[in-house]
């Protein structure tokens, strides 16, 4: 079966990761984001040429115009300048930290009351 690639308009939403593992994932891109913040307004834009399991994500400082692409596999930048152009390779959709936050929120199990 060949991989089918994620939509021209995916987000972290769509990876195709079981929830454990999403969450890992997750919670990586969140501290990678957290880093970046204080730089200004950011946003992420997850690469769409392969198939959701460790996709490669570019972090936008929006005060700057500045793209930090980061490597999906070990959530480590790419050296300088690689930022990945060709509007083809990255999604049409960002997220803000709130949105990751809200996707980290989605796959984590559901906290239960402790027994009266």
């Amino acid at each position: 079966m060949v991989p089918v690639s994620l939509p021209k308009d995916a987000t972290l939403n769509d990876l195709k990761l079981p929830k454990a593992e999403a969450e890992r994932f997750l919670r990586r891109t969140l501290g990678v984001m957290s880093k970046l913040r204080e730089h200004g307004n950011i946003v992420l834009r997850i690469g769409t040429t392969g198939t959701g399991v460790a996709p490669n994500y570019r972090i936008e400082i929006k005060d700057g115009d500045h793209i930090v692409a980061i490597d999906g596999a070990n959530h480590q930048p790419w050296p300088e300048g690689s930022t990945f152009d060709g509007a083809e390779n990255w999604s049409t959709a960002t997220m803000t930290y709130a949105d990751v936050q809200g996707a980290l929120a989605a796959v984590m199990p559901a906290k239960r009351d402790p027994p009266t």
